[in-house]
């Protein structure tokens, strides 16, 4: 089985409980072990409106909090289904957008369906409370009545130095590193999962 991040077709995990996750982000690379994976279904709770919106007109920088906060010592791999006409950027963390280049910054909006059905080019990763932000425009000459984003994927439970947490807490990874260089030659094997946003 290929198991990767953002891997066309159907959202499947990156890796299977028992195995190793390198997450990688901008202050260094972690290492765990899965514990316990749990898919999160495509349903009415996991839909977020940024409300009525007027033609040109951004919405308010809205927090993703009530919907995909992870608890401590969690990951989530997570794709956005677009249900209604609005051009949306998610940011990650709050002051950097995600799916940004040099120049520009690729936005995710209804249509993706019809060239990425699976949504694999919405996928991103939270680790604990690392939350997205999200902001959506009207690109249309129509007030849109509603906003909508549908969250979908999978949360996993990680495993650390000292196991996984039963309450509250920090989580101690299995491993730190300072680069990606180091942890290929640590030997271990592992899936490298992309948390947060890298930047311009």
């Amino acid at each position: 089985m290929d198991l990767r991040p953002y891997k066309p077709g159907p959202i499947e995990p990156v890796c299977l409980a028992g195995e190793n996750v390198l997450l990688a982000g901008r202050q260094g690379f972690t290492l765990y072990t899965v514990a316990y994976i749990e898919p999160l279904s495509r349903s009415a709770p996991l839909v977020q409106d940024l409300g009525s919106l007027a033609p040109g007109v951004p919405s308010a920088l809205t927090s993703t909090e009530n919907y995909l906060d992870a608890a401590y010592g969690q990951l989530q791999q997570i794709r956005v289904r677009v249900l209604d006409d609005i051009n949306v950027t998610i940011y990650q963390p709050q002051a950097q957008a995600r799916q940004a280049n040099q120049n520009i910054t690729a936005l995710i909006n209804a249509f993706g369906a019809l060239y990425d059905p699976d949504d694999h080019m919405s996928e991103f990763f939270i680790f604990e409370d690392q939350r997205p932000y999200v902001q959506a425009v009207n690109p249309t000459q129509y007030t849109n009545t509603k906003s909508r984003l549908s969250y979908y994927g999978y949360k996993y439970v990680l495993s650390g130095a000292g196991g996984t947490l039963s309450s509250g807490g920090k989580i101690a990874p299995l491993a730190s590193f300072t680069s990606i260089k180091d942890a290929v030659e640590s030997n271990k094997r592992f899936t490298v999962v992309p948390i947060g946003g890298w930047g311009r």
